[in-house]
């Protein structure tokens, strides 16, 4: 499992956004103000933005020290102020398995 975790995450980095500042706000990294969809850790966006890919995402970079999400606001999928924790990893994996709530909005 580890090592597919390990394949999983070195994917992701390929796949994962560029973060840089545009007229919208700086995104990537702590900075604050690049959150558009809570949940969507990879902050990819698109019609589908929170999936499989986020949550992956998320267990990689809070148990086996994976890449940081580009936006920690939006890895914060409890909305308790604190990013990327295994609260949040359980909040995903409950709201997309086992029809937990929805991830709050953004600030």
């Amino acid at each position: 499992m580890k090592k597919l975790l390990q394949v999983l995450t070195a994917g992701l980095l390929v796949l994962m956004p560029a973060c840089s500042d545009d007229e919208n706000g700086p995104t990537g990294g702590d900075d604050t103000g690049c959150c558009v969809i809570r949940g969507d850790v990879d902050h990819s966006g698109g019609v589908l933005p929170i999936d499989i890919v986020d949550l992956v995402y998320l267990a990689a970079y809070v148990g086996w020290d994976g890449p940081e999400p580009p936006c920690l606001e939006e890895s914060d999928v409890d909305g308790d102020g604190e990013a990327a924790t295994v609260s949040d990893r359980d909040y995903l994996r409950d709201y997309m398995f086992f029809g937990g709530p929805e991830p709050p909005a953004c600030p």
